[in-house]
């Protein structure tokens, strides 16, 4: 199989992974006529790692797009339709397994980047199986791995092995240096006093709690419990944080109640993917726009739809930009926005603010394209750095990230933050 070429509706740059990857590449989707201006669609001819190949290059990058077109808040009718499919899983005969990288180092915990899992196939060419790998990470407090992203949690050096049927490879990671990032957050709190757009000092203690809590909430699952991305964790396993999911949000409270009364609180909520393997939603927890709406006490039923639209509204009460850079009212996504400006806004983020993406794509059954989004919540600023540290719910559990700010205006992040009239309204 050759390179797939798709016309990207809002096509970006899949940025090449350095000492940190991109956070979230853009994702694509093939181009269909809307009656809007041809201005705001960006239509260009991209091309994107495939699963299958003759060629071994071509299936380089793929662990990456395929994450990223997976873990995002997805519209719900779409949602409805995954549900309803039954895509067969298919299994590969392959002579040979390879990694793509066999030194990871990741420069600071809370970083993360991809490799591809590849299989040599018994009748020639190649395979990318980073979904459907086994990862058994020799000393997960150093780092973790799952589904091809390698994630930071301490300084140190470790070994991962990737299985797949009788083959296995391995390859190193190192993280090479610690940020405490709750004692930044806490100094930058204290510091010299609060810029435009933030919170008081006391709502930014708050907020940080409240985030805090979901993040390292900790609990002990009765049965067998199946996480976000598909592997399971036995009963009795200790587990910190909230799961993701998009099948009921919930708050820490909410969340500790269903735990021990719900009779559906172990239940599998499927989450196909076009032609891929299934991934799995918690019956309870929390997602990337639920994660801010506890965090910042308003209504569940604000999603990353809300924030850009509000951002788009200047007469909204709910949420404002931070920063000033310049949005087309009838934009349908984020990548309408001039990178510069965003970098430029990224220097004012404080603690308690966010920052959200838009874009468009094909559904999980190939057949239309909607828009998807996801949203981060600041926890701090490295400006001399240019760097943004933020909590997510966007894996199995809420993580602590560390983005450039190269990556975040290049995935057209969005900084903004809620108004103090609305904030702590639920």
């Amino acid at each position: 199989m050759v390179h797939k070429k798709i016309i990207a509706f809002l096509a970006a740059v899949l940025v090449a992974s350095g000492g940190i990857s991109p956070v979230m590449a853009q994702d694509s989707a093939i181009g269909i006529e809307t009656g809007e201006p041809e201005s705001l669609h960006l239509i260009a001819e991209t091309e994107f790692p495939v699963k299958v190949s003759d060629n071994y290059e071509d299936v380089l990058g793929y662990a990456k797009q395929d994450y990223n077109m997976t873990f995002c808040e997805k519209e719900a009718e779409e949602v409805t339709n995954i549900a309803n499919q039954q895509e067969q899983v298919e299994s590969y005969d392959i002579c040979a397994l390879i990694v793509s990288e066999s030194n990871v180092i990741l420069r600071k915990n809370g970083c993360f980047t991809f490799v591809d899992i590849v299989g040599e196939l018994q009748t020639g060419g190649y395979v990318n199986l980073s979904d459907w790998a086994e990862y058994k990470v020799e000393d997960p407090s150093i780092a973790t791995c799952s589904l091809g992203r390698i994630y930071g949690v301490n300084v140190g050096t470790t070994k991962v092995t990737a299985i797949y049927a009788n083959y296995e490879v391995s390859f190193q990671v190192t993280i090479q240096e610690f940020m405490d990032y709750e004692a930044m957050m806490q100094e930058m709190i204290q510091g010299n006093g609060v810029e435009a757009y933030s919170f008081t000092v006391s709502e930014m203690n708050t907020i940080m709690n409240r985030a805090n809590g979901i993040a390292h909430f900790k609990w002990k699952p009765a049965k067998q419990f199946r996480l976000n991305d598909g592997s399971d964790v036995e009963k009795d396993t200790p587990l910190e944080g909230l799961p993701y999911s998009q099948n009921e949000r919930c708050t820490v409270e909410e969340f500790s109640y269903h735990l021990r009364y719900s009779e559906d609180f172990y239940d599998l909520h499927e989450n196909k993917r076009y032609k891929q393997p299934s991934t799995y939603w918690a019956t309870y927890g929390i997602d990337c726009s639920g994660f801010l709406c506890v965090s910042w006490n308003v209504s569940m039923e604000n999603n990353t739809e809300t924030y850009w639209n509000a951002i788009k509204n200047t007469k909204t009460e709910r949420y404002e930009k931070v920063g000033t850079y310049s949005v087309k009212q009838q934009a349908t996504s984020t990548g309408a926005v001039d990178q510069s400006e965003l970098k430029e806004a990224y220097m004012l983020l404080m603690p308690g603010d966010a920052v959200v993406t838009r874009y468009e794509r094909m559904n999980s059954n190939g057949t239309s394209v909607v828009t998807v989004g996801h949203a981060r919540l600041v926890t701090g600023v490295n400006k001399k750095n240019k760097e943004v540290y933020m909590l997510e719910a966007r894996n199995n559990f809420p993580e602590v990230i560390c983005v450039s700010f190269d990556d975040l205006a290049s995935e057209y992040y969005c900084p903004f933050a809620i108004t103090s009239s609305y904030y702590n309204t639920k």
